[in-house]
């Protein structure tokens, strides 16, 4: 047993990882993947945290505290939920560990999934809430996600053929407290502040790099960097007491609004955002393959040699910062309202529409391009019922989410 520069335990591993079944293995991950990154959230999740209109219907938004100018006394209980990946990949298959789906991998492929629930009350332009969120982002390339594909559906290996792989991911899930903040700076424009502390539950942030050589239609040789911090090990089994996570982060907010048939906003997001990890498991090893073994049906299972360090310590984790801009225009009862996300450095364009049928009562649709996702919803007063999909079928979306909100002021 060592010790760190930083101070953290650091033990060997063992020479060679205990061998286990490839296939439930990989089963436990998506499954736990499944409850600990999405349906956690959506069970807890009840409504969205007030927001005006316009920017209600994205699911990826956060709360602008701009739009808290001119708020009197209320309180709020929400949650949405939202996940999706480029390559195309259904979402519900891959969490059943089955990945028939052709899909339609690209040079870089980026899986996301962002949830939050809220509770709060409004006074006079402050908002105090409590909250549950979380966000998790995996990158990978596309040869990665081709090797991924093969194994999990037993293809047939092209011989020969060398696989670059390319894996990384970054999340976490935290509860914490925020406070907020609206004025009216002159007449149609509104500034806010948010600021925010989050205790942190669960982390998920390293890279996995290396090759892969097909040696054969159903074997292959492996040499991977496995560079990790996490609260459970996805990538290769191991027993670890999860750490703690503190952590701050702001929001600032802007609104502009001409008349009653035009408004704007932008909000820049987790501004400074990080999380201080103490005393985290991690793995700094290389994974091999130096045992081979095979199922019954003799194709070759992931069962790898693990060399290197596992132990524990503090480090930082980032949050990226995010940008959301709404703009809304109206003509009669007809709003549209185009959207740009940009998060983690990628912008995702959205577009809604939403039409009043009554003074009280609206449908709205929506479209996003970088996900091909449609979305459809009602509101009535301030309360909004939204669900998010690529496909009629949601075992054949790659994309998937659920909005509710209500908002009581008086």
């Amino acid at each position: 047993m060592t010790y760190g520069q930083s101070g953290s335990v650091q033990e060997p591993a063992s020479a060679e990882a205990a061998a286990f079944d490839d296939n439930a293995h990989r089963r436990s991950v998506y499954h736990g993947w499944l409850a600990r990154f999405l349906l956690k959230p959506l069970l807890v999740l009840l409504l969205l945290i007030a927001s005006n209109e316009a920017s209600a219907q994205n699911p990826v938004s956060g709360f602008n505290p701009a739009d808290l100018a001119g708020t009197s006394y209320g309180v709020f209980i929400g949650g949405g939920a939202f996940t999706a990946d480029n390559a195309r990949m259904p979402m519900i298959k891959l969490f059943e560990n089955d990945w028939s789906a052709p899909g339609h991998p690209q040079d870089n492929n980026r899986a996301i999934a962002l949830w939050d629930a809220d509770v709060g009350a409004l006074l006079s332009g402050w908002r105090l809430a409590v909250f549950h969120r979380g966000e998790f982002l995996v990158k990978a390339d596309r040869d990665t996600v081709d090797f991924l594909r093969m194994i999990n559906t037993k293809e047939a290996l092209p011989t020969g053929r060398a696989f670059n792989i390319s894996l990384s991911a970054d999340g976490f899930s935290a509860e914490g407290v925020e406070l907020s903040k609206g004025i009216e700076v002159f007449k149609g424009l509104s500034a806010g502040v948010t600021a925010r502390y989050l205790y942190g539950d669960m982390v998920q942030s390293g890279t996995v790099s290396g090759s892969v050589l097909a040696t054969s239609p159903s074997t292959y040789d492996f040499n991977f960097l496995i560079d990790y911090n996490y609260d459970s090990n996805l990538v290769y089994s191991r027993k670890a007491v999860p750490g703690i996570g503190n952590g701050y982060s702001f929001d600032v907010g802007l609104r502009y609004t001409v008349g009653t048939f035009f408004n704007a906003g932008v909000l820049v997001r987790d501004i400074l955002g990080r999380i201080y990890w103490r005393n985290v498991p991690y793995t700094t090893a290389t994974a091999v393959s130096n045992v081979v073994s095979l199922d019954s049906s003799g194709y070759q299972r992931y069962n790898p040699t693990i060399q290197g360090f596992e132990g524990y310590r503090d480090f930082t984790q980032r949050i990226p910062m995010k940008v959301d801009i709404d703009l809304n225009g109206s003509i009669g009862p007809l709003t549209v309202s185009p959207n740009v996300n940009i998060i983690n450095g990628m912008p995702l364009y959205w577009v809604f529409f939403d039409y009043k049928v009554t003074p009280k009562t609206s449908f709205n649709a929506g479209y996003n391009v970088n996900y091909r996702t449609y979305s459809l919803g009602v509101a009535y007063k301030k309360s909004l019922l939204s669900v998010y999909t690529s496909h009629i079928a949601p075992n054949k979306a790659a994309s998937l989410g659920i909005k509710l909100l209500i908002w009581l002021e008086w």
